[in-house]
């Protein structure tokens, strides 16, 4: 499944002669909503990959509704500076042009995937993005139509995300040792399969462990 990451647009710049887009599809070392951050070097691969051809500009990530293409991709101390063109006549790249030069279109976003080994987790559950497969970046409205597109393709794993943030940040709060895939197993096993999962570890501190626990909820509960 596709996952997807908005930038909004702070500095983007449209030439009306070209009918060029550019900006900033993504910035580094930032921990963004997600709980995820992107280090220098992610988008390496994917640039080689795209060498002449570039890659699709979608509008919202649609891939019925390409409107253009991104022919410049290259990786800045700030993050993947993007360069592209929109479809000379083509009814929905003049709208989306129109708003660009109007400044009514928000963001950029990307379509991207993570493969086997690109990605690690920091001691606070932070997702570290090494090496990203980098498959369209959108024009994007947000937070209305985006919401309602781009976010609806994975909004259970968005659910997801977030509650087991929350787990992150509760236990961490109440000074418990809580790691991400304990909070994965209570989501999908529930209390008893984390106890089973922590008993399995071999440890002396399941006791310990649960009665934390229970102090943890009781403290997000006032």
């Amino acid at each position: 499944m596709n996952e997807h990451k908005f930038i909004a647009l702070d500095d983007v710049e449209v030439a009306a002669d070209s009918r060029s887009v550019k900006g900033y599809a993504s910035v580094f070392d930032g921990v963004d909503s997600y709980g995820d951050t992107i280090v220098k070097g992610a988008y390496s691969a994917s640039i080689r990959a795209a060498g002449n051809r570039g890659i699709p500009m979608l509008h919202q990530h649609d891939p019925d509704r390409v409107i253009g293409r991104w022919m410049l991709l290259q990786e800045d101390e700030k993050g993947l500076a993007v360069e592209g063109t929109l479809t000379p006549d083509h009814s929905l790249a003049n709208d989306i042009y129109a708003s660009l030069r109007a400044g009514h279109v928000d963001g950029f976003s990307i379509g991207f995937r993570i493969p086997p080994g690109g990605s690690s987790e920091r001691a606070d559950g932070v997702r570290v993005l090494k090496k990203i497969d980098l498959r369209e970046i959108s024009i994007v409205t947000f937070p209305a139509d985006s919401a309602a597109r781009a976010t609806a393709v994975k909004a259970s794993d968005q659910t997801e995300r977030e509650f087991e943030r929350l787990l992150l940040r509760v236990m961490r709060d109440a000074g418990v040792e809580f790691s991400r895939s304990e909070a994965i197993t209570l989501m999908r096993d529930g209390y008893q399969g984390l106890i089973a999962k922590r008993d399995a570890g071999g440890g002396d501190e399941t006791s310990g462990f649960q009665k934390s626990l229970l102090e943890a909820i009781r403290h997000a509960k006032g």
